[in-house]
């Protein structure tokens, strides 16, 4: 079997934020980081269907976060998860 690792996109109004894991769980777990971490910035503070604090649910947090900005950021921000092969060597 080859290796694998997960490639996190963050696309947001600013640009991407990229990053490399070795499994789908830190992947997961580095989007929660920057969900939580945009939590009280506008727009995501604006929206009055967002709780004040996030879940401690990583999976919940990510869901009411992305589901929250849909809408306001106009696919403007999104996120791709994705196994790739690691060819060579």
């Amino acid at each position: 079997m080859a290796n694998r690792v997960w490639v996190l996109d963050i696309e947001h109004e600013y640009g991407h934020n990229v990053t490399v894991c070795a499994t789908e769980a830190v992947g997961l777990q580095k989007l929660a980081e920057y969900v939580r971490s945009e939590w009280h910035n506008p727009p995501a503070c604006e929206d009055e269907d967002l709780p004040v604090e996030p879940p401690d649910d990583d999976a919940e947090a990510i869901g009411v976060y992305f589901d929250a900005m849909e809408p306001r950021m106009e696919d403007r921000e999104s996120y791709t998860l994705e196994a790739h092969d690691v060819v060579g060597g």
